[in-house]
């Protein structure tokens, strides 16, 4: 028979105790509204506890015309996205980019992320934008 405590859950399958370690992930969501102007620090959060950042999306009401939005996630102050083609972006015309995984993953307690828009669109600059982190973390962690 499993056993339970507040940071695993042991289960038994075909005779062998199996211990599961639960995660719980957080969004940090970010919204800044308005036709997107490129800046840096456009919203800002602190992390309240530590984890590992496993997705990044972003979301436009209004759709940017003849070239894609991108924006960025730092770090206190750094890229999370080494690689930069795999920043958020949002095709022209689009509304949604895809679920990126940045290249800079662990976050600490007291971290800070900020969102800056790096591309706006070359036409008509998207607006009003969404963007949200998700971070997975133990569950019961200090």
């Amino acid at each position: 028979m499993g056993t339970t405590s507040y940071d695993s859950v042991s289960v038994r399958r075909n005779g062998a105790d199996i211990d599961l370690k639960p995660y719980h992930y957080d969004t940090v969501d970010f919204f800044i509204p308005g036709t997107q102007t490129a800046a840096a620090k456009k919203a800002g959060s602190l992390i309240a506890r530590a984890g590992v950042i496993v997705d990044v999306r972003a979301y436009v009401d209004t759709a940017p015309t003849g070239a894609s939005l991108i924006a960025d996630v730092n770090k206190n102050g750094t890229s999370i996205f080494t690689t930069q083609a795999n920043r958020p972006t949002i095709a022209a015309a689009g509304n949604a980019s895809s679920t990126t995984a940045p290249d800079t993953t662990a976050v600490a307690a007291g971290d800070r992320l900020t969102i800056d828009v790096d591309q706006i669109g070359s036409g008509a600059a998207g607006a009003d934008l969404y963007v949200t982190v998700t971070i997975r973390r133990q569950h019961f962690d200090s």
